[in-house]
């Protein structure tokens, strides 16, 4: 088959659209005629007599360089762990770099989490970050009552005995819910610490 000529005819509403080559070469069809045509599926396939027309792909073989630019996710602790487990999950779903990348990649990940999950500070931050982007949306009392427990918690970091307040954080929420009498008030207080606070809350882990 020489260029230009054409290899198919495509009828669309009524109207033909002609496919033409591109460059000379032998013709192998792939659907046959009068075939249903799916999105996206292959009509043919050409074999090119001249092969310097082809551009070849060459498999990279070296290693990528580290990124230089700015830490767009931040480098603190409760910032690297959002970002670590997010790289796990992606993994888990089935997104991977190709090996010798890949093991190196998923070392790297799970030796950080874990080192990440065994720093007692790493609750308090997240609950930190959490109570900063709900600041003002939630009782005033109730706020200071959260405050005064991840401050008796921080002032006993290093403790080996030092637990992360959960339960007693979940006891404010839910002493201050019981004591408001309108059930839209209720509802609009718990609708603003649902998934938060909550005891099933990925923040209320035991470490």
């Amino acid at each position: 088959m020489q260029a230009g000529a054409v290899y198919a005819e495509i009828e669309v509403m009524k109207m033909l659209m002609e496919l033409k080559a591109t460059v000379s070469g032998k013709i192998h069809h792939i659907k046959r005629n009068g075939a249903v045509l799916e999105l996206g599926c292959v009509i043919a396939r050409l074999e090119v007599d001249d092969d310097s027309l082809v551009q070849k792909v060459q498999l990279f073989t070296g290693k990528f360089t580290k990124p230089q630019g700015p830490k767009v996710k931040g480098n603190k602790l409760h910032q690297v762990f959002q970002s670590t487990k997010e790289s796990i999950s992606h993994i888990l779903l089935g997104y991977a770099y190709p090996e010798p990348y890949f093991n190196e990649k998923l070392d790297a990940a799970v030796n950080t989490l874990m080192t990440i999950l065994r720093d007692p500070s790493l609750p308090l931050l997240e609950l930190q970050e959490l109570i900063s982007s709900i600041q003002g949306r939630i009782p005033t009392i109730v706020e200071k009552n959260i405050y005064r427990l991840i401050s008796q918690y921080a002032n006993n970091l290093t403790s080996v005995l030092a637990q992360f307040p959960s339960q007693q954080i979940a006891l404010v929420i839910d002493t201050y819910a019981n004591s408001i009498e309108k059930k839209s008030e209720r509802d609009a207080f718990f609708q603003t610490v649902q998934g938060k606070f909550h005891p099933q809350s990925y923040l209320f882990r035991d470490f």
